[in-house]
């Protein structure tokens, strides 16, 4: 299982980047069983909350540990 990230050549597009998500699509489908919502979104979507949701969660436990 290979997670590759590369950065667009194009400056306007700066902010985004190719994901390579080969052997995790259905890991990524299954993260919410039973969520219309979840199964409805586009699979950049699920990536994005996916992505947004561990950095949450890392800055939670970095701010628990400072005290």
């Amino acid at each position: 299982m290979e997670l590759r990230v590369t950065d667009g050549l194009d400056m306007s597009n700066r902010d985004r980047v190719g994901l390579d998500i080969q052997g995790l699509r259905e890991q990524i489908e299954a993260m919410r069983p039973g969520d219309v919502a979840w199964q409805e979104m586009p699979m950049a979507q699920k990536c994005r909350v996916l992505i947004i949701e561990r950095i949450q969660m890392e800055q939670q436990k970095a701010a628990a540990k400072a005290k």
